[in-house]
Parts: C-alpha cells; sequence; structure tokens
C-alpha cells in the first residue's frame, strides 16, 4: 500500500541528509581532480561549453555556486554544490522507498548505504555531474509516486514535466532511466486522473526544463571557446549531433564477450563497494516469491539501462557513470529487508543497521585520498618549459588543469598550446617551427605512439616530466669519449661513457627547494651518457634505476618506478642530422617516486640483453592494477605522474621479468640521501 503520509518519508530523507552532509563535507576535495572535473569548473568559470551533452544546468549551477559560497576555491566551492546534490539525491531516494511503506530505519539505510558507496562518495565530493542526475531521477521518481493516487492536477504535472527536460537536457540517456516511473504508474488509470489543465501544466514544465538545453545551444554559438573546438555544436544540426552524442556512439558495443566478463567484474566490485550484504539483498529481491513489482519493478529498469550502457561503453572513468545502478541496488535491498515481518523484522534491522554503521569507515578508507594531486602535478610538468614555449597536451588529462590553473592562479600564460588527439607523420612535419626553436614540449603520454612518429623526424629527449622536440644540434655530438666519464660495457670492444654530474631537479617538497643530494618524491634526476652512433651491437636495453639500501627497486600498482629503462638505439631524426661524428650525447631523465625506503638511495646502470627472450613478459601496456571499467585513462595517469610518458611500462617482480634477467656492467652512477621518515 502506498504511505501517502508525508512524516516517515520526510523524516527518511532528513536522517540520509543530514548523513551525507556530515560524511561529505570534511571529505571535499580541496581543488580539482583529474578528467572531467576541471573542466566542468572552467566551464562554470567561464560559462564556456564542457564535453558533449555540454551539462547546461549544472554548469549553470556550478557558475551560481562560485558566485553565491563566499570562501573556498572556486573548485572547492563546485565540489560543495555536487556534495549537497549527493546527500539530497540519497535522501530524495530514501523518501521514494519510505513512500511505499517500507519502514524508515529501513529506507535510511538503503539511503546511507548509497551515500558510503565509495564509487558515490567520490563523486559527490568532486566537481562532478552525476550527482545532479540521481537528484533530478529520484525526484522524479517521487513525483510518479506521488500522482498513483488521486487528481494529478497542475503542481505534479508542472513538476514532472519540468523535471524530464531538465533531466534529458542534462544527461539524453535519463529519458530511458525516467522510463522506470511507468513500473510505478502501471495499473493506476491514470489517464482518468489527468485533465486539460495537467496536460497544460505538464507541456509549461517541459518548457521550462528546457530552459538549460536552450542555454546550451546559444553557448554553442559562441566561436570564441575554449574547451572543445569551437566549429562544433554550430548550427541546428552541429547542436544536434553535440546534445545526442554523436561523436561517441563509436564507443558503444566494441567489447568482445571475454571484455565484458572482465568489466562485469569491475561491476561487481562497484556494486558492492558499501557491503557485499546490500548486493545480496538486492538479488534476493528478484529472486523471492511474488516480489513487489512497484519497487522491484523501477530498480530493475534502472539497473538494466545503467549497467548495459556502462559495460558496453569504451569510455575513460566509465565506472563513475553507474550512480542509478547503486540507488536501484540499494532499492532493491530495501525491497527485500522490508519482506520482514513480526519476530524476525528486529534481529533484521539491527543487523542491516550494524552493517551500514560499518560501512561508513570501511569505505571512508577505500575513498582516493584528498589532495591537490593535478595542479601539484601540472606545476611540476610545467617547471622546467622555458618561456613562451608550445606544449602539446591531451585534452582529457593534461590540459585541463592547466586552463584551471590559468584562470584562477593566472598560471603560465605564456605557454602556447597544442591540443593532441592524434600525431601523424604529417602533424609531425607541422610542428616544424617549434621543433625548431627547441621550443616543443609534450607529455608524449597521448597518443602511445607519439615518441616513434616524432622521433622519425626530430629529437627526442626526457625533459622532466615531459620530452623536448627539438633538431639536434653540434652539442648533441663528440669525437671522443671524456675520460673521467664512467664506462658500461655494451658488448665486446663498445662501451657507453655516463657523465659523472648527475643533477637533481628539486620539484618535490616545498616551492622554492634549493637543489642538494638529498631526495625527495617529485624530484626530477637528470643523467647524460655518450653513446656510439654506427657501433655494431646486439639490441640491448640500458635498464638505469634507482634502488634502495638493499639493491631493491621500486614500485606502484605492480610496475616498477623511479626508472628509465630503454632500448639503446639513435633515432632516425639524429642519424639523418647530417653531423658527422662518432658520438652522440643522450640526456635522460628519472621522476623519483612516491615510495622511497631507507636512508640511501643509488642511481645503478646496466645492460641487459635481449636475445630471444618476448618482451611481453617484460612489460604490459596497461597498469596491471587498473579498474576494470578504467584501464586506459587510468595507464595514462599513472604516467603522467611518474613521468613515464612515451617510456614501457615494466612488471616489477615478476617471475621472469625484467629483474630476473641476466645483466652486466651495472655501476653506481650517484647516490642520494632520502629522509627515512617519507611517508
Amino acid at each position: 500500500m502506498l504511505n501517502t503520509a508525508s512524516s516517515p518519508r520526510l523524516g527518511a530523507a532528513l536522517v540520509v541528509f543530514a548523513a551525507g552532509l556530515a560524511l561529505y563535507l570534511p571529505t571535499l576535495q580541496p581543488g580539482i581532480g583529474w578528467y572531467n572535473a576541471p573542466e566542468l569548473v572552467c566551464a562554470a568559470l567561464t560559462l564556456d561549453v564542457p564535453h558533449s551533452p555540454g551539462y547546461p544546468l549544472f554548469t549553470r549551477l556550478a557558475s551560481a555556486a562560485i558566485g553565491l559560497v563566499p570562501w573556498g576555491d572556486p573548485a572547492w566551492r563546485v565540489n560543495l554544490l555536487s556534495a549537497v546534490l549527493g546527500a539530497a539525491a540519497a535522501g530524495a531516494w530514501a523518501a521514494w522507498l519510505a513512500g511505499w511503506g517500507i519502514r524508515r530505519s529501513i529506507a535510511a539505510c538503503a539511503g546511507i548505504w548509497l551515500l558510503v558507496v565509495p564509487t558515490f562518495w567520490e563523486q559527490a565530493t568532486s566537481s562532478e555531474v552525476y550527482t545532479l542526475e540521481c537528484f533530478i531521477l529520484a525526484s522524479f521518481m517521487l513525483v510518479a509516486q506521488s500522482a498513483r493516487e488521486g487528481r494529478v492536477g497542475f503542481g505534479k504535472s508542472l513538476a514532472a514535466g519540468l523535471l524530464l527536460a531538465a533531466g534529458i537536457g542534462h544527461r539524453p540517456t535519463f529519458a530511458l532511466l525516467a522510463a522506470a516511473a511507468l513500473f510505478t504508474l502501471r495499473d493506476t488509470d491514470l489517464k482518468s486522473r489527468v485533465d486539460a489543465s495537467s496536460a497544460v501544466a505538464f507541456v509549461c514544465g517541459l518548457l521550462v526544463g528546457a530552459l538549460p538545453t536552450l542555454d546550451l545551444f546559444v553557448r554553442l554559438q559562441n566561436e570564441n571557446r575554449v574547451l572543445i573546438d569551437p566549429m562544433i555544436g554550430r548550427g541546428l544540426d552541429g547542436f544536434w549531433r553535440f546534445f545526442s552524442g554523436a561523436q561517441y556512439r563509436n564507443a558503444i558495443g566494441v567489447f568482445g564477450a571475454a571484455e565484458l566478463l572482465e568489466r562485469f567484474g569491475g561491476w561487481l566490485s562497484v556494486v558492492s563497494g558499501g557491503g557485499v550484504w546490500m548486493t545480496v539483498l538486492a538479488a534476493a529481491a528478484v529472486l523471492v516469491k511474488r516480489p513487489d513489482w512497484r519497487i522491484v519493478g523501477p530498480c530493475l529498469w534502472m539497473t538494466a539501462v545503467n549497467t548495459g550502457f556502462v559495460l558496453n561503453y569504451n569510455a575513460f572513468e566509465v565506472h563513475t557513470m553507474l550512480l542509478p545502478t547503486l540507488m536501484a541496488i540499494g532499492g532493491l535491498g530495501a525491497a527485500t529487508l522490508a519482506r520482514s515481518q513480526g519476530e524476525k523484522a528486529f534481529p533484521a534491522l539491527l543487523a542491516v543497521t550494524i552493517a551500514t554503521a560499518l560501512a561508513v569507515p570501511i569505505a571512508a578508507s577505500r575513498i582516493e585520498a584528498r589532495s591537490r594531486d593535478s595542479e601539484i602535478v601540472t606545476r611540476r610538468i610545467a617547471a622546467l618549459v622555458p618561456d613562451h614555449a608550445v606544449l602539446m597536451m591531451n585534452n582529457d588529462i593534461e590540459f585541463r588543469p592547466l586552463y584551471y590553473l590559468r584562470l584562477t592562479r593566472k598560471f603560465r600564460p605564456d605557454l602556447g598550446i597544442r591540443l593532441v588527439d592524434a600525431l601523424t607523420a604529417s602533424d609531425a612535419v607541422e610542428l616544424e617551427s617549434e621543433a625548431s626553436r627547441g621550443a616543443l614540449f609534450g607529455s608524449l603520454v597521448y597518443p602511445a605512439s607519439s615518441a616513434m612518429v616524432l622521433g622519425e623526424r626530430y629529437m627526442v629527449e626526457p625533459w622532466g616530466y615531459l620530452w623536448r622536440i627539438r633538431k639536434p644540434s653540434p652539442a648533441d655530438f663528440a669525437e671522443t669519449m671524456p675520460p673521467e666519464w664512467r664506462r658500461v660495457d655494451i658488448c665486446s670492444g663498445t662501451s657507453l661513457a655516463v657523465d659523472p654530474d648527475v643533477q637533481i631537479v628539486p620539484l618535490g617538497g616545498q616551492a622554492g627547494r634549493i637543489a642538494s643530494n638529498t631526495l625527495l618524491p617529485g624530484d626530477v634526476i637528470v643523467y647524460r651518457y655518450l653513446m656510439p652512433i654506427r657501433a655494431d651491437f646486439n639490441p640491448c636495453l640500458l635498464k638505469t634505476e634507482l634502488v634502495d639500501d638493499e639493491g631493491r627497486g621500486y614500485e606502484d600498482s605492480g610496475v616498477k618506478t623511479g626508472h628509465d629503462i630503454h632500448f639503446l638505439f639513435i633515432g632516425k631524426g639524429v642519424i639523418q642530422s647530417g653531423y658527422d661524428r662518432p658520438y652522440a650525447l643522450v640526456q635522460r631523465t628519472i621522476v623519483v617516486p612516491e615510495l622511497i625506503r631507507g636512508t640511501s638511495v643509488r642511481l645503478t646502470m646496466c645492460t641487459v640483453g635481449i636475445g630471444n627472450t618476448p618482451l611481453e613478459k617484460w612489460v604490459t601496456d596497461v597498469l596491471p592494477g587498473a579498474h576494470p571499467l578504467n584501464p586506459e585513462g587510468a595507464t595514462e595517469l599513472f604516467r603522467l605522474r611518474h613521468g613515464m610518458g612515451g617510456k614501457p611500462l615494466f612488471h616489477a617482480r615478476r617471475e621472469g621479468g625484467i629483474d630476473s634477467a641476466p645483466s652486466s656492467g651495472r655501476i653506481v652512477a650517484a647516490e642520494f640521501t632520502a629522509p627515512p621518515n617519507i611517508p
């Protein structure tokens, strides 16, 4: 029976909303994150248009939050908006559950479980759009629930139209999610309870709710946009293609059966993040006899639509789109608990209350650390770039934090930007002017082939967290090897000469830190060596890495860090430079990893022969510890953080990996100190 009393619904909503604020406000991200978050804040600051479908309602609300909240960075203010919307969404969903006669305590537990699922928690404490979608969806379902009985008057019809249009304008896929309301209104003789005024109110609501979409169309006609190509979205046809996500259609349905199974495992990890017990209860809601289809039907529909899309969509951080599924899982679990009657009700309620309480600290330990990581890494990336240079950047990860810092801190306005989503030989030719001036830099994280394509034409050398793309000069070659440089044997009669002057660029720690022999995470080590240009030696790797007191290298997420393992070869751009000298000077860099063990660190160098070893045993294209629903995105971000764009990722401590391969010519090129208490 429908519970029309407002007290249980309001009570459940307020408890969950208050719990959400208590959890989220102390754990707000202090600044921007990665991926879409900085783009959305930049759009709010400038009323520019972010990626498709444009999110006009969110960017307007975020702009208002920036203008109205009197404290905190702009990003923090938008994070606050997401938190309020997330808490309100969970509260509204708890109210919807209580509206079906479910005990207020059970509905509140389901709402709090939703709050503490790590994926929901992280989205609600950063500048993301998904909590707004959940709030609109839960509110729409509440309106549909209230329309089950009695006359559907002007207010309900107006609210339904407004929420439907606002939701679709926010994310067009909302139309499919909103169809869950049809289960709620099933067998209610809706036609007999609406009249002409209801229809007029519904249309008026649609028109009001569509205003943000009209605002998006107007903003897309601005040719001075920065966040996306200003030619995208022009005119009605361009607007429709942008709004409907036409450019993303090729990313749907691209996975095979094995990949889908792996992604389903990732889905299970997300929906069980607040406690697997709720997922088990959700499954039981479908399997029991005579399930309550007023609750089960909408929740199953939302799960099928949202999960089906996410599992088949190839995009960065696609697991963050699963928030409607999490709502549905909580709803299904509550439906199962609601079947407990009489003497069984109290033990079940007590167990769920305890499980929900325990889920809070467990989930808190699983969310990402609150930090300004994207701002710190962006500053380190640009630290060694000379004035008025040009940065090649990927829009998704690299450009957005830089643009935010430029808007809010006036950071490096001198730098030119080239956004890169593909790089071909013809594209490399167009970079001739910047490369000739030695003013072209890039992380080469994306595309993965960047270093190879550019190396065919230019000299590509590591430069801090980046690479410098330039033309060779006479200083890159030598007639002889300096006698004081250390030798590393390559093969019989052939060797490298290593410069004993190894430098530290102090990018870690506090700004303005003076270079010393003490390493901090984030510092850059610069070393050089001379190698013969036309020597005849078997292919081999130069294994340069930082090791601790016990000779162990460093690792993170299953791959080696703090290293510069690379093939010994001279790029075609250097060989064809016209400088006829026997030796080439090679400059390389290593980014100091976050974890440094012990009080002394050594930079060691040796050569590792390839032989017949398949490199697939040594290297990986995807970060082993990456979430199955975000492997490429996590890998690119890892490369950027560790200055490993254009470099292979080597498995750490893997049987048959590079660490167990025979090596020769090992030397200690430099020794450093590290504070013993670095976390």
